[in-house]
């Protein structure tokens, strides 16, 4: 990130000064020779090097290293020894940078689930559109109350066969002994079956043989009771565990699928959520930050493996409007879409990748869209290192001008 950045500042002919560490030196010094960029070694959160800086004199301080930590520690280093420098820190967690933006004068966040989201949103509604489907997908509310019903497997049917197999044959008994409407004798055998009796109904004065049918509808219907409580109570810690969420996607159709739930997917569902499109994430790790956060707001999830048959059809992609490639892995993302483009009829697929080279050549040949987020969050820092630099210039140039005048 910090590379790039400074090859997009070196492009703009913005003088540049990085601080790296011995580790950072050791890896990518070449490559700052190449651009011609003066490195000044050290450690986070840089504080003594920074005090040897000429700090009122430069435009920004960008701390744009992976560890969000390291990155704050940097910002409020730079901030007690330089007040009025402006300060632009990468940030993934919302919260942090809600934190930061609030607390750090001058300070301003960035992030690539920022920067991205935008980008992806736009891209889904224009697959859409393409399709001729409007971005906010209709009849959503019933594709959920209809994911919150229990989908019975096959045990279920099994047992509820198994009770009808018992039922019926036995109302037809009663309806002859007892003189009786198969309805009324089915009615009887209901709820004797089922051990809510009203009364109405008995065998007080039927034959022995009636009373002894009668108790073995008793007991059949106590086995029934129970295994049916036992399934009850298995499809509630389902529901409990998630499976609910599971069942929605599957009910869905139209719907955007976003495998990875990390910081980019878990902001794009998000957004798609907030404009009322349906939406369905995917993610591997059940403990993963962005699965609770994604169901509190209401935002079905699977929890599975992105490349798995089994989170495909859970997911319901087949008849979803457009897939989200956006777990954090490049080869995971272009296995979806090959898979996803192989299907017939085949399924838009928007790709996200962490390599430039893989990005370029995706772009050059057109096969599906894709989001490079590294080229995407560092041209918003570009741009917001640019708008900061603008300010504090014109902050700089305005007293002198109130004295000359």
């Amino acid at each position: 990130m910090g590379i790039r950045l400074v090859e997009r500042m070196q492009a703009a002919h913005v003088p540049c000064l990085a601080l790296v560490t011995a580790e950072e030196a050791a890896t990518c010094g070449p490559e700052f020779d190449l651009l011609h960029v003066p490195i000044l070694r050290g450690a986070p959160p840089w504080a003594i090097e920074l005090a040897q800086l000429p700090l009122a004199e430069y435009g920004a301080l960008v701390a744009a290293g992976d560890d969000q930590s390291d990155n704050v520690d940097t910002l409020l280093a730079a901030r007690r020894l330089a007040p009025s420098l402006p300060l632009l820190v990468r940030l993934d967690d919302a919260q942090l940078r809600a934190f930061v933006a609030h607390s750090v004068p001058g300070a301003e966040p960035f992030s690539a689930a920022v920067a991205a989201t935008p980008v992806a949103v736009a891209l889904v509604e224009r697959l859409m559109a393409a399709q001729g489907k409007h971005p906010r997908v209709a009849h959503r509310p019933l594709a959920v109350v209809r994911g919150m019903l229990p989908r019975p497997g096959a045990l279920f049917w099994s047992v509820f066969a198994g009770f009808l197999l018992g039922v019926l044959p036995t109302a037809a008994y009663f309806a002859r002994q007892l003189e009786l409407s198969y309805l009324d004798a089915l009615y009887f055998v209901w709820v004797t079956a089922l051990s809510v009796g009203y009364g109405d109904i008995h065998l007080r004065d039927a034959s022995p043989v009636a009373k002894l049918v009668g108790m073995a509808v008793m007991l059949f219907g106590a086995g029934f009771t129970a295994a049916l409580a036992g399934l009850l109570a298995d499809w509630l810690l389902t529901r409990r565990l998630g499976g609910l969420f599971v069942r929605a996607a599957v009910a869905m159709r139209g719907h955007v699928v976003i495998f990875g739930a990390g910081t980019v997917g878990t902001a794009v569902a998000t957004e798609l959520q907030r404009r009322r499109v349906a939406v369905v994430v995917v993610e591997r790790e059940q403990s993963s930050h962005g699965v609770a956060e994604l169901r509190a707001l209401g935002v079905p999830v699977v929890v599975g493996d992105a490349e798995a048959d089994d989170s495909l059809r859970l997911a319901a992609v087949r008849s979803a409007s457009v897939v989200l490639a956006l777990t954090q892995r490049d080869a995971t993302n272009l296995h979806l879409a090959l898979r996803l483009g192989a299907l017939r009829p085949p399924v838009p697929c928007v790709v996200r990748l962490q390599s430039e080279e893989i990005s370029r050549h995706i772009e050059a040949s057109g096969d599906f869209p894709s989001i490079s987020t590294l080229a995407v969050t560092v041209a918003d820092a570009a741009k917001r290192v640019e708008t900061l630099r603008d300010a504090r210039r014109l902050a700089m140039a305005r007293p002198a001008k109130e004295v000359g005048d």
